[in-house]
């Protein structure tokens, strides 16, 4: 995909929503794949369907302030497209944009726009923010996706998670206090009472992390692995000190739909 796992990208749409996504303020990047490439892995992209929706992760929490509270990934009802050897969903509203595509090989590449990026508050002169728990909730309800794959026996000898932010110079850490969710589940991101890390701004553009363990470990480790790289990120603003057991507290609390 050009962009979207090594294919080319023949759907209009999809093309200028992938260039949207990229021309954003912010957006992620994750890639999950197999440490060993084997093409035809899933027999049948009805299959890739099947492993799909018995593998999304719900937190159906408005504490987690991810707007996509149909499951990670999200998928579309009324995006369900494949091609010869891949699937594909996406969203495209005004809390964001997504583009997601999983290969009979394994392979999982998912596109989607930060959502603390509020391009009216951003006209209006608000800066670039990422919040503190959210990015957490993120990376582990992925590592948890990437969890059920393996457990699916998706990858026999091991799994690479690969997970890039762009646009992240000049952003700052927060931590939101005040969440709620309006009158249809989506989170209203209001930033009244929450904290600022006024010290703690990214440097760098890009950030990059990535994890790479055989099945077995991996299924073992993956929400240890999850709450590790959060702080990895967290780093990468130069806070290196945010209370771990707090960290822990609320991935399980997300984890068991506590939030």
């Amino acid at each position: 995909m050009s962009a979207i796992g090594a294919l080319d990208v023949t759907d209009v749409d999809i093309s200028e929503r992938l260039e949207r996504i990229k021309k954003s303020t912010g957006y992620w990047c994750v890639n999950i794949r197999s440490t060993k490439f084997e093409e035809y892995k899933i027999d049948s992209t009805e299959r890739c369907w099947d492993i799909i929706e018995k593998c999304r992760v719900f937190s159906n929490s408005p504490g987690s302030m991810i707007p996509f509270r149909w499951g990670y990934p999200v998928i579309n009802s009324s995006e369900r497209d494949s091609g010869d050897y891949w699937i594909q969903s996406g969203y495209d509203g005004l809390d964001g944009k997504k583009i997601w595509r999983f290969h009979q090989s394994g392979q999982f590449i998912d596109y989607f726009t930060c959502f603390e990026d509020d391009h009216l508050g951003l006209e209006l002169g608000f800066e670039l923010k990422l919040d503190i728990f959210s990015t957490l909730y993120r990376i582990t309800e992925i590592y948890e996706f990437a969890t059920r794959l393996a457990l699916k026996g998706i990858f026999d000898t091991g799994v690479k998670v690969t997970i890039n932010l762009t646009g992240m110079e000049g952003r700052r850490l927060i931590e939101r206090r005040n969440i709620k969710p309006d009158v249809t589940g989506v989170t209203i991101q209001d930033d009244i009472n929450s904290i600022y890390f006024s010290n703690y701004i990214s440097s760098s553009n890009e950030i990059n992390i990535k994890s790479n363990l055989n099945s077995i470990n991996f299924i073992a480790s993956s929400r240890e692995e999850a709450l590790n790289k959060a702080m990895e990120i967290y780093s990468k603003f130069g806070l290196n000190d945010y209370p771990e057991f707090i960290l822990r507290e609320k991935q399980d609390d997300f984890l068991k739909r506590r939030l």
